[in-house]
């Protein structure tokens, strides 16, 4: 039987029936869905952060619990108005790092806890905080880790990917990718979409073969 595809949008949908959920991300992808019900712990119940390294899917989640509490991502010197805290009821600090200005950090979350704001961070690693104040309540905040994803949520990610290009994969090809592709998201959407539309411009089905004839074109 000939293989049809059609070129999709290769980008994951923001939306949380559409989250590919594993044991590499399971608890924060769980704090995230339920985060009227279970968010932060005493004494900052509307504060979480989530840890992990890059490409591990923290920004995506971020993305997600955006569009449900239409949250406002603050960037570096972020004036936080009262027309702001009005409007918003939840905010996201994304990427909190050693560039980010420790005293604006510690007003943020000084105004959003006044305010009963909810906040989320994201990190890869625990900046070092010269500041006492903004020291003492970051460790007092709720952590989630979230890991490189995982061989499991890579088989159901490559799988998904190639079904939103309507191609029926088989369990062969997806564990040969497994072994062979990065661990990172965004470098498996391009890779997996670059093994599609070479598919379409050649007109032959997606095997092991033609996957390593192809992949010298990817950047890995």
């Amino acid at each position: 039987m000939e293989q049809i595809t059609f070129s999709l949008n290769n980008q994951l949908s923001n939306n949380f029936n559409d989250f590919i959920e594993s044991s590499s991300n399971r608890l924060a992808f769980q704090y995230i869905r339920d985060w009227t019900k279970n968010f932060g712990v005493f004494p900052y119940s509307k504060a979480l952060i989530i840890k992990g390294p890059k490409s591990s899917g923290k920004s995506f989640l971020a993305n997600l619990w955006a569009k449900k509490t239409k949250a406002l991502f603050l960037k570096k010197n972020h004036e936080l108005t009262n027309s702001i805290l009005e409007h918003h009821q939840a905010f996201i600090i994304d990427g909190f790092d050693s560039t980010w200005r420790e005293q604006d950090v510690l007003h943020y979350f000084n105004i959003l806890h006044e305010n009963n704001k909810y906040l989320l961070i994201t990190l890869t690693e625990m900046p070092k905080l010269s500041l006492a104040d903004l020291s003492s309540r970051i460790n007092s905040v709720n952590k989630v880790d979230i890991s490189m994803i995982d061989d499991e949520l890579m088989r159901i990610l490559i799988f998904k990917q190639f079904s939103n290009f309507s191609i029926v994969i088989s369990e062969k090809v997806i564990n040969y990718l497994v072994k062979i592709l990065p661990r990172e998201v965004p470098k498996i959407l391009s890779i997996i979409s670059e093994i599609n539309q070479n598919s379409l411009i050649s007109k032959r089905k997606i095997t092991i073969p033609f996957i390593k004839q192809i992949l010298g074109n990817c950047i890995l």
